[in-house]
């Protein structure tokens, strides 16, 4: 348990690396991280496969887009972490997450599989992460376009691209209901 706080403390300092530090703010990572799940299969509770489907605008992702972009973010931060974790300083490489997302549509993977992608994902990457140390945490690799990363700067960036897809989320749903 004392790892989930060193996390916390370590993702906090690194508040400058972290474009979404923003929506983070004072908030603990390690609960944003655990509660995102249930959230997200909240917010597209009762909503139907079409307007879990439907862009707000013709250049805006859907709701189910969205989902999907946060399953592929799932999945690249996890690899990304393990390289960090378990290999000496690492490259660690960019994806293009409009690609991700077009790749998805042509997969076709129904949006109750994508959350579930993303749920396994997220328990995987928490078990990882409350098991390491501080140590560990403070493992590096180095990534193509912004440098030197540690393991600690995906907790707090991944916590705050959940806060602000959630968000996004919810505007959709509204939007969706209306």
């Amino acid at each position: 348990m004392s790892s989930v706080k060193t996390a916390s403390v370590i993702a906090s300092e690194s508040a400058s690396r972290n474009p979404y530090a923003s929506f983070l703010g004072a908030r603990n990572p390690m609960r944003v991280l655990t509660a995102t799940p249930a959230r997200l299969g909240k917010l597209i509770e009762g909503l139907t496969p079409r307007q879990i489907g439907r862009r707000p605008q013709p250049d805006k992702w859907s709701i189910a887009e969205v989902v999907a972009h946060l399953a592929d973010v799932e999945l690249v931060y996890i690899a990304r972490c393990r390289w960090m974790l378990f290999e000496e300083n690492p490259a660690l490489v960019p994806f293009n997450q409009d690609n991700w997302v077009q790749g998805w549509e042509r997969e076709r993977e129904p949006i109750a599989e994508t959350l579930l992608r993303f749920q396994v994902l997220r328990r995987s990457l928490l078990r990882l992460l409350r098991s390491a140390s501080p140590s560990d945490l403070a493992r590096t690799g180095r990534h193509v376009d912004y440098g030197t990363e540690q393991v600690s700067d995906y907790v707090a960036k991944l916590a705050g691209h959940d806060l602000n897809h959630l968000i996004g989320i919810e505007s959709l749903r509204k939007l969706m209901l209306t």
